[in-house]
């Protein structure tokens, strides 16, 4: 007896977890410019470089006050910065996007490897007092 063939239909170029590695990228962009961006910016318009390790109002003053009154600075930060106060669980969502993106290249990929340290480290960080004296500055 001969057995069927089996033909497996690819598409070329084609590669598992491509839009979630681009998902992640964008998250992290945005993440990190509204969150750290900002920080930079009201410790280099203060002058104070402690408070970056200890950020809060009466070391640097409101966070909106630090973005510059440049239009292409203020869509580049004010955005971010937005998405990164109104929307809390930000880090938590990147982790589960970049397993996701793990399971999909089955391992294989050392950059869906590498994004997966990265929202883990900023997962983390986000729920240590440093992470929530960095959102409660943004807030305010």
């Amino acid at each position: 007896m001969t057995s069927p063939a089996v033909t497996r239909v690819t598409t070329a170029g084609a590669r598992p977890g491509r839009g979630l590695l681009i998902a992640q990228y964008v998250l992290l962009a945005v993440h990190l410019a509204g969150t750290f961006g900002v920080l930079l910016c009201a410790v280099v318009q203060s002058g104070d470089w402690g408070g970056f390790l200890d950020p809060g109002l009466e070391r640097l003053g409101d966070p909106k006050d630090s973005m510059s009154s440049n239009p292409i600075l203020l869509w580049a930060l004010g955005l971010p910065y937005t998405i990164s106060v109104y929307v809390r669980p930000l880090p938590v969502i990147g982790l589960v996007i970049a397993l996701f993106a793990l399971v999909a290249a089955r391992g294989r990929s050392p950059k869906a490897a590498f994004l997966t340290v990265v929202w883990t480290v900023l997962t983390v960080l986000a729920c240590t007092p440093y992470g929530s004296a960095i959102h409660n500055w943004l807030l305010d």
